[in-house]
């Protein structure tokens, strides 16, 4: 090597080794600084760091399964029994035929049912199992039978003065449960056979051994049966749930549209005190309680308002969105 290759290699490798000594000096004075700052311990630091990790670990759907109070509460309510034809007017047709909104015929006054019962009582009960005009099949409340809509009919055509027989729904059902024949109980699994004694065993080893294995598979079996039905189950009720959870959500226009079909009768008008929309001052108290108040009470049932405003087809993210808009509306 001649002298100017040596010179330039010494060169080289001096400013090298300067470049990566200056490197760890500026490293190690920036974490220096860093430490002495708290930046990253810093509450803010730690909140951004968090969320960032939120997002990148968050599933891309949720799986909604059926909870112990919502299986309660439809527990309860079959337990309940049937209602009376009174019951049925007061909870699902007295929010409209009390007061005569949208022009329906008034309870206990007879001239205005005279002309729609000169038709039939049959016809009559038609249309308000089909229903018409303003009026919703049913009243609004799908869950109703059609013997439940006729009482209902039967019952507020007595209260204004028609001499009509009132069918009793409660002595049917009554009737119905006796003739019912009872319930037959579970039995329990026969209990597996006694291991066989010392003296078995060793008198006949392959029959003790036969009788064990046949024991074992049998439980496997029984076992096996058992966990494959509870496997369908949730995977019914899990491919249910992620149906309602996967639903896109709804917007203005949307509730806009439920509003249209479910609730204008009652909250246009204010009937039986149904806050009507766009009124502040009727909506102030209720919005207070908060949204998901509102939610629960339109979903279950609220005072005069039968859940979800009677309208049992419609999904719990369809009631939600009509509350959302009627809220809106009086902001």
């Amino acid at each position: 090597m001649s002298d100017h290759d040596s010179s330039f290699f010494k060169t080289f490798v001096g400013v090298l080794g300067f470049l990566v000594v200056l490197a760890f000096v500026i490293f190690f004075v920036a974490q220096y600084v860093i430490d002495k700052s708290g930046i990253n311990n810093s509450a803010e630091t730690q909140s951004i760091r968090d969320e960032a990790i939120a997002k990148r670990i968050a599933p891309e759907g949720k799986v909604r399964m059926m909870g112990d109070a919502e299986i309660a509460s439809a527990s309860a309510d079959a337990a309940a029994g049937p209602k009376s034809a009174k019951d049925i007017v007061t909870a699902t047709c007295s929010g409209c035929h009390s007061s005569g909104v949208l022009g329906a015929p008034k309870i206990g006054d007879k001239a205005s049912w005279d002309a729609r019962y000169a038709g039939g009582l049959d016809a009559l009960v038609a249309s308000a199992i089909a229903g018409k005009g303003a009026m919703p099949a049913r009243g609004g409340n799908a869950a109703l039978s059609d013997e439940e809509v006729r009482a209902a009919v039967e019952q507020m055509l007595a209260d204004s003065g028609f001499d009509v027989s009132v069918t009793n729904l409660t002595a049917g059902a009554a009737a119905a449960a006796e003739a019912a024949p009872e319930a037959t109980t579970e039995t329990a699994p026969e209990a597996a056979p006694a291991p066989a004694s010392a003296e078995e065993a060793s008198a006949n080893p392959v029959a003790v051994a036969t009788d064990m294995v046949s024991n074992a598979a049998s439980a496997v079996a029984n076992t096996a049966a058992a966990v494959a039905g509870n496997v369908a189950d949730a995977a019914g009720n899990a491919a249910t749930a992620v149906s309602d959870a996967v639903a896109p959500a709804t917007d203005d226009a949307h509730g806009k549209a439920i509003y249209g079909k479910a609730c204008v009768a009652c909250h246009s008008v204010g009937v039986a005190g149904a806050p009507r929309l766009g009124d502040k001052a009727a909506w102030s108290a209720r919005v207070a309680q908060g949204v998901d108040t509102l939610h629960k009470h339109a979903l279950q049932g609220f005072r005069g308002m039968p859940p979800k405003g009677g309208r049992m087809d419609l999904s719990d993210s369809d009631v939600a969105a009509a509350v959302d808009y009627m809220v809106s509306q009086a902001q």
